[in-house]
């Protein structure tokens, strides 16, 4: 994008994606997304027309966008391999890692592919 100079990034912990603060030719402040997969389970809207007169407006705008990048560098099973886990009963999982039990519907807990507590990737498997 032209006319658009990069003034920080924070990259998300399993490198699917970042935000990016920036400030656009026209002296406006802002911040993007990118999830170069569509799958990297961001948890706000897109901010890519999001136009602000300081980079401190952005910056608080992309606070909560910013915690969650964070919390992901601190999982402490981010970089381990995925491990199979069986459900005991349908919806429920314990993670193979923290051995918490959650439900899958929970967002606070499950990402669709990792535990979002520890960060531990699962793989889900009918009860046999």
């Amino acid at each position: 994008m032209s006319g658009v100079e990069i003034l920080d990034r924070v990259d998300a912990a399993d490198g699917c994606g970042s935000v990016e603060f920036v400030r656009r030719g026209d002296g406006s402040y802002g911040y993007r997304e990118s999830d170069p997969d569509g799958i990297g389970g961001w948890r706000c809207r897109s901010q890519n027309a999001s136009r602000f007169d300081s980079l401190e407006t952005a910056r608080a705008e992309a606070a909560s966008r910013i915690a969650w990048l964070r919390r992901e560098l601190a999982w402490p099973a981010r970089d381990l391999a995925p491990v199979a886990v069986e459900q005991p009963v349908a919806g429920l999982l314990r993670c193979a890692y923290c051995g918490i039990s959650f439900s899958l519907s929970d967002q606070d807990r499950w990402g669709g592919g990792r535990h979002l507590r520890c960060g531990q990737r699962l793989i889900v498997m009918a009860a046999s």
